[in-house]
């Protein structure tokens, strides 16, 4: 299968920043400092020199609404049973995907206008085997780098690149239903891997400048299921 999409971005929010005058909220005797200036010339600097805000002008967060974009792509699928090639191999298959996607914000030049978590490229596949009951399959995946969303100052969501995503997992698994023992039936059981080749997370404000490395190492799960 292939598939062409194309989707018309109308009111994207995003961070933003912004200066605010912040002159009615002023109050005189608190808004200020003291003991840093000879402030009344008397030769002495202590607690009666007191110096009011030079600027009533600040930085604030906020959110920006409203933008507008794009995002188009190419979609690759296909699924192959491996007995289409010769009977030997029935039970095996093979399933991939690819996906190209090019998008972006309509903004002045100069900003960012990348459209977060939007991969310029997409790999998945699956490998597997299934006969009477047994089943076994590895699958990946692979993405390019992206734009995201961390934490920072006062908790304040700050754009940052993701490096992209390379992740392999399997699974094995038996129902008994089809084994043919009538005292095992309904028994299901697996043995799941996730993440087996240790892949990190890495984030990065550019070439070289590392914000967050993260390692989970693999985790397995063991799932036995009954059905009555």
């Amino acid at each position: 299968a292939i598939s062409f999409f194309y989707k018309d971005l109308t009111n994207w929010q995003r961070a933003a920043a912004d200066v605010a005058d912040f002159t009615e909220f002023y109050i005189p005797g608190v808004h200020q400092t003291s003991g840093t200036t000879d402030v009344n010339g008397d030769g002495v600097v202590d607690g009666n020199d007191v110096v009011g805000p030079t600027l009533f002008t600040g930085g604030v967060s906020t959110l920006e609404d409203g933008l507008t974009g794009f995002v188009r792509g190419w979609e690759l699928q296909a699924s192959v049973p491996m007995r289409l090639v010769a009977d030997a191999l029935d039970g095996f298959g093979l399933t991939v995907s690819a996906t190209f996607i090019d998008g972006e914000l309509d903004v002045p030049e100069g900003q960012e206008n990348r459209v977060p978590g939007l991969s310029k490229e997409s790999y998945s596949f699956t490998a597997y085997y299934e006969i009477n009951g047994f089943e076994a399959r590895v699958s990946g995946v692979k993405r390019s780098s992206f734009l995201t969303e961390s934490r920072g100052l006062s908790l304040r969501l700050e754009e940052i690149s993701d490096t992209g995503v390379k992740q392999v997992d399997a699974q094995i698994s038996y129902d008994f239903d089809k084994a043919g023992i009538e005292s095992l039936a309904g028994l299901t059981i697996s043995l799941q891997g996730q993440n087996l080749t240790d892949e990190p997370t890495v984030q990065s404000n550019g070439p070289g400048q590392i914000t967050k490395y993260q390692s989970f190492g693999a985790s397995y799960l063991l799932n036995v299921g009954y059905k009555f």
